[in-house]
């Protein structure tokens, strides 16, 4: 061919080539600065809304972007190395020395709260703890400004990095704290009952157990006003009948006082076992169904105890 007709040909064809290569290319994963605008309208002022769906998935993809981010600009992370004492619970939560950002961590700086409430009580955060907090915040607020002005956010980054790390491990730490001390509540309530016998009133084992039934038996009423009368008038009635004693009218009332009887023997051995497993007990009580479970069963036996078995004059 002509020169001048080769020279178009080639062009044409390179033409044909770089249209084919736009249709066949693939989406490019948003950038970090695309997901930055994309969270900013579920932000307000850089804090995290929980409150929608939108939202938090909004802030997840903003803090997965993040941490991918300063991966790849091989920026090096903070020492991780605390994770090693976390709790069993924590550890499955932060398995190994990766970032991990999450929005929980993120969002319990940004509320900036100075004690936390749970199972109706208020425990207090340690000060340094308090004061990460304000850092972590000041660190995610400044990367989001240098995103949204276009600015190198490489400075920015790392000290999130080390500012999540510093609130990471003071937060966990508090929060194990508090955990352990409500566990220290059940363990104590077990051993009550471990230590418990049928021929004698416990005020500490009606106490602490009328305490946990209040914050954790979400299912019934959470009274607090149970004690052992009821089931000392059960064990009364057993005994009697036990014995062949002529029971009369009181004894429509044996069921009703096996029903009390073992729905209290239900709950001791339950609590009896737990002794030796309370690391496994989730700190926000009314999480554990099979606590509930018994706590509720027993409630209801009580009422129905109360209501029948003792004299109303009692009552």
């Amino acid at each position: 061919l002509p020169r001048p007709l080769l020279n178009s040909f080639q062009a044409m064809t390179r033409t044909a080539q770089r249209r084919r290569n736009r249709g066949s290319r693939q989406p490019q994963a948003p950038t970090l600065l695309e997901l930055a605008k994309a969270a900013i309208p579920q932000l307000e002022n850089g804090i995290i809304c929980y409150n929608t769906p939108e939202g938090l998935a909004a802030s997840t993809r903003l803090l997965q972007a993040v941490e991918a981010e300063t991966d790849r600009r091989g920026l090096a992370a903070a020492s991780r190395s605390y994770r090693g004492s976390f709790q069993m619970n924590y550890q499955q939560l932060f398995p190994d020395l990766a970032r991990s950002y999450r929005c929980d961590i993120l969002g319990a700086a940004q509320r900036g709260a100075a004690s936390i409430p749970l199972n109706g009580t208020m425990y207090e955060l340690k000060e340094t703890t308090v004061m990460a907090g304000k850092g972590l915040v000041m660190a995610w607020q400044e990367l989001i400004a240098s995103l949204v002005a276009g600015d190198d956010v490489g400075c920015c980054l790392e000290d999130l990095d080390d500012a999540w790390a510093c609130f990471e491990a003071a937060y966990v730490s508090d929060l194990s704290t508090i955990e352990n001390r409500i566990r220290a509540f059940v363990n104590q309530l077990a051993m009550a009952f471990a230590r418990w016998e049928s021929s004698k009133t416990s005020t500490e084992l009606w106490a602490r157990l009328n305490r946990l039934n209040a914050v954790a038996n979400v299912t019934g009423k959470g009274r607090s006003d149970m004690d052992g009368a009821v089931l000392k008038q059960a064990q009364v009635l057993l005994q009697r009948h036990d014995w062949g004693c002529d029971m009369g009218p009181s004894g429509a009332l044996v069921p009703l006082a096996q029903y009390v009887k073992s729905s209290f023997d239900n709950m001791k051995r339950y609590f009896t076992n737990l002794k030796d497993n309370v690391q496994h007990v989730d700190a926000i009580l009314s999480n554990n169904k099979g606590m509930v479970e018994h706590l509720a069963a027993w409630e209801r036996a009580w009422g129905l105890g109360k209501d029948y078995l003792c004299d109303k004059r009692d009552g």
